[in-house]
């Protein structure tokens, strides 16, 4: 193969490893610019010094790192011209640079941290793009190792986490985009608490709380976000507050129950996009029952807030299958609820009735409200009748009859 052939031509030809080509090249270069793993470390073998020769600006090390050749072969380059560590090649990519960015695991973190002990300033350094090594990590978070990496290199500068380029948003805000775990989260904004609070003008879910709640961070890493810095809670975002985003993200209730701890206006106000408070937008997203709850005792007076149409939140959840849970905090809420007929005269017992609530929902109604079991439809139909006709569960049908029968 082309491995043999080439140990062959050196075995033939020792003094060809090191005669450079018109422009400058010698078969190192060569062979790690191909990344040519296999043939790499013969050729060195033979010509170790030619491991400090530049060819069109780059040292072999530049070119084995971007051309992400096989460990052992970074590794040969490496340490027989350490100092490599601290040059630039023609572009003004570093080593780090290039190591930063290499696809699989062929650059571990022995390498990254024998490149930051030999060079400490490498974390400091700019490419010409204007990264550092700390940006070029987290623009190749797909790479092995990537979490440790980028973690490393903000403990090496914490200063390059300021730093963004035009038009890109911070490292904090692209780790919450990139999914990043949390503690590479808490390196990025611990060193730079202010990044918290800095938007990015770019999205329409500006601050890095926004993002996270958007991408479905887990509920330890939005609550962790709103620890560290609570008043991001009240900041606007996408035509509404942060928790109109939380709702309809189906955040859990924890992260839910925390932003209206600390942004106790929220629940009153409308969302831009959809005019509806938090109350609507959690039944409307089937938001858990401690959701729920939790923005009913934020804002009960969202429960008796007449909808468009006249009818109350109640009847719209009954048709919307609420659960008991919810309900009941409604009607803690708002204990009228339970009396106050739709736009046609409908109670509320009724259209949950006549939209097969199940048996827990009839009760929590029937407790708030015993006389709907002999209030009829404005078809002259008693709540009997319609659990008769539509044969629902023995459960629904018992709880009608007692209350009538309680009634009478």
């Amino acid at each position: 193969d082309a491995t043999d052939f080439v140990v062959a031509m050196l075995d033939a030809h020792p003094d060809s490893a090191v005669q450079a080509s018109t422009d400058g090249e010698f078969p190192l270069h060569a062979a790690c610019a191909a990344a040519s793993s296999e043939t790499i470390t013969p050729v060195l073998n033979m010509a170790k010094l030619v491991a400090k020769a530049k060819w069109r600006g780059a040292l072999p090390l530049h070119l084995v790192l971007q051309g992400c050749a096989e460990l052992q072969a970074v590794t040969d380059v490496l340490l027989e011209y350490s100092a490599a560590v601290k040059e630039a090649d023609h572009d003004g990519h570093y080593p780090l640079h290039y190591a930063c960015q290499a696809p699989t695991a062929n650059i571990l973190m022995s390498q990254i941290g024998f490149m930051l002990k030999t060079f400490p300033g490498a974390a400091h350094r700019l490419n010409r793009h204007g990264d550092y090594a700390l940006h070029v990590a987290m623009r190749h978070y797909h790479v092995t190792h990537a979490a440790d990496l980028v973690e490393k290199l903000v403990h090496e500068y914490p200063d390059a986490v300021k730093h963004a380029l035009p038009g890109e948003p911070l490292p904090l805000y692209r780790a919450l985009d990139q999914h990043m775990p949390r503690k590479v989260v808490h390196a990025l904004a611990t060193a730079y608490p202010p990044a918290l609070a800095t938007q990015h003008y770019m999205s329409v879910f500006p601050l890095p709380l926004h993002r996270a709640i958007a991408e479905s961070a887990p509920e330890e890493m939005v609550l962790h976000l709103l620890e560290l810095a609570p008043d991001t809670a009240k900041v606007p975002v996408a035509g509404g507050t942060a928790l109109h985003l939380a709702i309809i993200k189906h955040s859990s209730a924890r992260v839910v129950k925390r932003i209206v701890e600390l942004d106790k206006e929220a629940a009153k106000m409308k969302h831009g996009g959809t005019n509806k408070r938090a109350l609507s937008l959690a039944l409307e997203h089937r938001a858990p029952p401690a959701v729920v709850v939790a923005v009913v005792e934020a804002y009960p007076h969202a429960v008796d807030w007449a909808l468009s149409g006249g009818n109350n939140i109640i009847l719209k959840g009954l048709r919307d299958e609420i659960d008991a849970v919810s309900l009941g905090a409604m009607l803690e809420a708002f204990p009228d609820g339970a009396k106050q007929a739709d736009t046609d005269g409908r109670l509320p017992l009724h259209v949950a009735l006549e939209h097969g609530c199940k048996s827990d929902v009839v009760a929590v109604l029937l407790k708030a409200f015993p006389g709907a079991a002999a209030v009829p439809t404005p078809e002259g139909r008693l709540p009997k009748d319609i659990v008769l006709d539509r044969g629902v569960d023995r459960e629904v049908t018992d709880a009608v009859f007692s209350a009538l029968h309680s009634g009478a």
